[in-house]
């Protein structure tokens, strides 16, 4: 195999572990998933923590939980071919997802003596696990999260200071990026509702959308050693990713890096979280927006 054709390997295998569509830029890439994605992301977690037994026995369980007790809640009839299920969950989304456990009570409360109080555990049990590492995912967040852009995301004052320890000092900012920061700023104050992306933002949450953008400069200078010179919101989100499907996986794959940090060395909550990837979908927007208009 030659190094061109391994290179181009290591690219579709990057693109299949994370179930990307063909085609989709960064700004559709976190709107994209269903709740068979999410399955499929799921199943291959626990292919690579688990031995073969314990995944083959989780994957089991978890089947069980969804078919016949889960997504009839939703309105699909079962039926023994194998792969309809799976074809019945990529029309269900994560907002669906989102309501999965309640469902199941409600089939759960339909089935009454049908179903043994040990069955009901286990299958909640089996089912809560798969809900619970999907709420863990960037792309959880931002998906639910494209509703409430008017409101200003929650600090806990007593974990401020943690969570801003790396961000880089005012006097350290780079003309560069202050003026990048600016021009976002202007953008989802005053420009956003001449989109087709939605209206304008408060102020209170540009605030907190622009201090995670720093944030995330902050981490590239000091943790991926990038120089303050060279430092720009499009090493975080090059223009190429805004129509590049692979470009657009680049970014997803940077900002998974970026949540696990925050997760590892701050403790940040998953709602944090979703905040510092959704300020990277408003950098392409913006981007977008001076490419369309000529700015």
């Amino acid at each position: 195999m030659t190094k061109k054709q391994k290179n181009n390997k290591q690219t579709v295998d990057r693109e299949k572990s994370m179930h990307l569509p063909t085609g989709v830029p960064m700004l559709q890439l976190f709107q994209q998933k269903t709740f068979e994605d999410a399955y499929q992301d799921y199943l291959s977690e626990i292919e690579k923590t688990h031995t073969d037994k314990q995944a083959y026995a989780i994957k089991a369980k978890l089947k069980t939980a969804l078919r016949r007790y889960t997504l009839p809640g939703f309105g699909w009839v079962f039926v023994k071919e194998e792969t309809a299920w799976l074809n019945f969950m990529q029309t269900l989304t994560l907002q669906d997802l989102n309501q999965a456990l309640e469902v199941q009570e409600q089939v759960f409360t339909q089935l009454k003596d049908a179903v043994s109080d040990e069955s009901r555990r286990s299958n909640r049990s089996s089912l809560k696990r798969f809900v619970e590492y999907i709420q863990t995912q960037p792309y959880y967040y931002i998906a639910l999260g494209a509703s409430k852009d008017q409101l200003a995301p929650r600090m806990q004052s007593h974990k401020k200071r943690q969570e801003h320890w790396h961000r880089l000092k005012p006097k350290e900012i780079p003309s560069q990026v202050n003026d990048e920061l600016n021009r976002l700023t202007h953008y989802l104050l005053y420009l956003r509702s001449q989109t087709s992306y939605g209206s304008t933002l408060v102020e209170s949450t540009v605030k907190r959308y622009v201090r995670e953008v720093l944030d995330l400069l902050s981490w590239l200078h000091r943790f991926k050693g990038e120089p303050l010179e060279t430092l720009s919101i499009q090493l975080l989100v090059p223009r190429s990713a805004i129509t590049d499907d692979v470009e657009a996986a680049k970014v997803a794959q940077l900002l998974q890096e970026y949540v696990e940090w925050l997760q590892s060395h701050l403790g940040l909550a998953r709602r944090g979280q979703g905040f510092a990837v959704r300020s990277c979908i408003y950098i392409a927007e913006l981007l977008e927006y001076e490419q369309s208009t000529g700015v």
